[in-house]
């Protein structure tokens, strides 16, 4: 029914295998976020004699492809293949705590697969990660709580040099995201300057994660902003990242609500 209330047939033909493990699932769905939807005598049944699809019999396939490697098309940049490490957890265990450096088969299989962009300190754990807990002498670092509503925490041996000394070795960048939701711009911009103090060690850098989420969680609690105030912040934290380097490229984020995907909040 399209709001008049009256009943509408709908009616649909399936072309299915004469195969006996065939099986047919039926959702019936509707939009909107308001009034009802009401469906009856849903039903399937055979139209007609089954069909049998054998498959084709197979044959020799040739092709022939010739490239032009004097005529570029589109440039792919080479950041493009990267990946997502976390600081927690020894960096999710690729830091060997008790060698204190980073997983030698781990380091083998990463710079193998090619990542050429390591995205740090991770996600979530960005909004709540303040990076002068992770430097200096290991024994001096605190035992850091990952996020709130969660009592687990770990000591950031994987801080910001350990994260820097990886993405040289399997032969990747380093792009930090800045703690846009517990964090200040000061902080971002002294970070800036520790990182890229004598040489631009770091090109990429991102203000906050997934500070759009707006789920309940206590998470989202504790770092969700609206869009507005994303804004304002974000500015306030790329002026000050820009006058501790201004070489550096700022990213910052956005989100486009798909739906009922609702923890994209805004």
């Amino acid at each position: 029914s399209h709001g008049g209330g009256e009943w509408v047939r709908q009616s649909q033909t399936y072309t299915v295998s004469a195969d006996p493990s065939t099986r047919l699932f039926l959702t019936v769905w509707v939009d909107g976020k308001s009034g009802s939807a009401w469906f009856d005598d849903v039903s399937v049944a055979a139209g007609g004699a089954p069909v049998a699809r054998e498959a084709p019999p197979a044959k020799a396939l040739t092709a022939s492809i010739e490239v032009d490697a004097a005529a570029p098309g589109r440039r792919i940049p080479r950041t493009l293949f990267g990946t997502n490490m976390e600081w927690r957890w020894n960096a999710t265990y690729m830091w060997n705590e008790k060698a204190m450096k980073p997983d030698a088969e781990g380091t083998r299989l990463t710079r193998d697969l090619g990542v050429t962009l390591i995205r740090y300190p991770g996600g979530i754990y960005s909004d709540f990660y303040h990076w002068r807990d992770g430097i200096g002498p290991f024994d001096k670092r605190p035992q850091v709580v990952h996020e709130p509503g969660r009592e687990d925490k770990s000591r950031p041996n994987f801080g910001t040099d350990e994260a820097l000394a990886f993405a040289e070795q399997v032969g990747a960048e380093l792009m930090i995201t800045v703690n846009a939701g517990t964090g200040t711009a000061k902080e971002a911009a002294d970070w800036v300057r520790y990182v890229n103090g004598k040489t631009l060690r770091v090109r990429y850098w991102e203000v906050g994660n997934e500070l759009y989420i707006k789920d309940g969680s206590p998470v989202s609690r504790a770092s969700t902003i609206d869009p507005e105030t994303y804004a304002r912040r974000f500015r306030e934290f790329a002026a000050a990242m820009r006058a501790a380097d201004p070489r550096i490229l700022i990213g910052a984020i956005g989100g486009e609500n798909q739906g009922r995907y609702a923890v994209v909040g805004y």
